[in-house]
């Protein structure tokens, strides 16, 4: 059985259309994933810096440029976990 020239022409349109899908999928899912991942990133960016506020000691500064996250001296974190 022989095929015909038209036959071959849709397989390579179809084959293309079937690339181009896939690879918007990608593209899609990818931007989707790193829209999440920021909005991850801002969500609990704020918890952090809670958790880093509240560790540091009464004598600390807490607004300082740039940010030091984790103190080295962890005065309040000590006594409010003692039993």
């Amino acid at each position: 059985m022989t095929t015909t020239g038209k036959s071959l022409r849709s397989d390579k349109k179809t084959s293309r259309n079937t690339n181009n899908y896939r690879i918007r999928r990608v593209t899609r899912s990818t931007l989707i994933y790193a829209f999440l991942l920021l909005l991850c990133v801002i969500i609990i960016l704020p918890v952090g810096w809670m958790f880093a506020v509240a560790l540091k000691p009464d004598r600390f500064p807490v607004f300082t440029i740039p940010p030091q996250w984790f103190p080295i001296d962890i005065g309040n974190g000590i006594t409010s976990f003692a039993c």
